[in-house]
Order: C-alpha cells, then structure tokens, then sequence
C-alpha cells in the first residue's frame, strides 16, 4: 500500500503491515488524457539487492484497449448500504425500487433513546461513505 490516500504514480509501496486500511493508489486517466473504461497495465516491482537494499516501484500505463460493454454494465452497478448506531456502523444493505433505479429504500427502528446516528455506504466502502 502507499503511505497516503488516493495516492499518484510517485507514491512508493510499504507494507506488508497493518497499516495498510484505506491507504490506495489513483489512477487519474483524465491525467493520460485517455477515454473512461480505458484499461491499465499495472506493474508491482518488488525486490532486493545487497547494494540497494529492498526496492519496491509500482508503475501503471494505459493500454490501447477499452473495457468491452459487458464488463462496464457490471462494474457499474453499484449497491447501497445504511449504517447507523442501531447497527454497531455495520452494513445494512438497502434495497433498489424497481420502479425507479435511482430510489434506494431502507427500513430502521429508533431505539429507546429516541434518536440514532446514520450514513449511506456505497459498494460497502468506507472512502464511498455519503455524509452530511
């Protein structure tokens, strides 16, 4: 993983350790000036020599292809979930009105202090969380 969020290209690999949550790379492909849907080739470089020592480089590059249409309909269908305190903040998947796609329902009960804390998750991850 990198040492920061939503890391670029410059970012060094660390780990294997625990620190690892939430810690991811970037691909920016308005960057490459390439199409949406447009495949990457990524390279993980891990080694060690005597006179460097541990070497770890990641480097990515957009490839001439473009996902087929039937891998982007299914990477795009996202799923919703509410968390809240009623839950412990672990997922409730919400489910999708068929009659519209874009309506997701979920239903909650109050507990006896009257009030509980929520947000949504989309595809239950946490950096996808939808907060006020």
């Amino acid at each position: 993983h990198p040492g920061s969020r939503a890391a670029g290209r410059q970012a060094t690999p660390i780990g294997p350790d625990a620190n690892g949550k939430d810690m991811t790379w970037l691909i920016d492909g308005t960057l490459d000036d390439v199409p949406a849907w447009t495949v990457y080739e990524v390279d993980l470089q891990w080694g060690f020599s005597w006179d460097m020592g541990d070497c770890r480089k990641l480097t990515w590059e957009p490839t001439d292809q473009v996902a087929p249409l039937p891998t982007r309909l299914a990477l795009h269908r996202h799923v919703y979930s509410i968390v809240g305190s009623w839950t412990a903040w672990t997922f409730q998947e919400m489910k999708r009105l068929r009659e519209e796609n874009d309506v997701w329902t979920a239903t909650i009960r109050i507990g006896m202090s009257g009030t509980e804390d929520f947000q949504f998750v989309r595809d239950n991850d946490w950096s996808q969380s939808i907060h006020p």
